[in-house]
């Protein structure tokens, strides 16, 4: 089924899959800036979606980007609140879970620049980092995740961490360990929802040794990890949870 999924999605006809039935879905996205998330809203907005979007930068093409899709959307709410603090987190997801009664799904963006941290960094500088690049999509999949469940709505969270193509050693140790991280978030949440009908997934950046070929396909750009979340968004997804998905990033590590 897994394998499947990615087959749809990086493979074949590259344009979008409509689904009807993500009209009127509430849906939050937090993390949206020029290197990701901007195909998923558009497209969530072309769905007729009620959007709430959280930018990660404050910029004219965001603007521009939410003048776009304002048309469209059912509804559409536009934030550029900094989720720095667990208590900024909270308080941001709450109130968003609030604007329209409920979400039935939450994608949240994370993307690692190449050279954001030093390759001499040591074992605490790296856990810092990790803690800081993870405590939004950590607390925000909690919170709404809870929220579903007192509702008693059937929803999914997606978690997506994206790195640059052109990485260097560090930046492909750190994309190995979040990797590592988030994936085990993200089953571990999967599993103490699934009573409560919300999914938890997630993609991360692929990293593969020097001899190790990569066999699986991976999602290759964001119109692709678009098209993943619509299905998982979709009733075609709605079986799936505890899913890790492989994003193209540093294919290879050069030591």
């Amino acid at each position: 089924m897994l394998m499947s999924v990615v087959e749809e999605v990086v493979g074949g006809d590259k344009s979008m899959q409509l689904h009807p039935e993500l009209a009127g879905k509430r849906i939050l996205v937090t993390g949206v800036s020029g290197k990701t998330g901007v195909e998923l809203v558009t497209s969530l907005a072309d769905h007729q979606a009620r959007l709430i979007i959280n930018y990660g930068e404050d910029t004219a093409k965001m603007q521009a980007l939410s003048e776009l899709m304002t048309p469209n959307a059912m509804d559409l709410r536009v934030y550029n609140d900094a989720l720095a603090t667990a208590d900024d987190i909270a308080r941001f997801t709450r109130s968003a879970a609030q604007i329209y009664g409920g979400l039935d799904g939450v994608i949240n963006f994370v993307h690692l620049p190449a050279n954001d941290i030093s390759p001499a960094a040591d074992f605490d500088d790296v856990e810092t980092y990790l803690c800081e690049k993870l405590l939004a999509p950590s607390l925000i999949s909690t919170i709404s995740a809870n929220r579903m469940a007192l509702t008693w709505s059937d929803g999914i969270v997606l978690n997506v961490v994206t790195m640059d193509e052109h990485a260097g050693s560090a930046d492909i140790a750190i994309a190995g360990v979040t990797k590592a991280a988030l994936t085990a978030m993200t089953r571990k949440q999967a599993q103490e929802w699934a009573d409560q009908n919300v999914r938890i997934n997630a993609v991360t950046p692929r990293v593969v040794g020097n001899d190790n070929a990569s066999t699986g396909d991976t999602l290759s750009s964001d119109a692709d990890i678009a098209a993943l979340t619509l299905f998982l968004l979709s009733k075609r997804g709605a079986n799936m949870s505890g899913h890790i998905f492989d994003a193209q990033g540093a294919a290879r590590a050069d030591c």
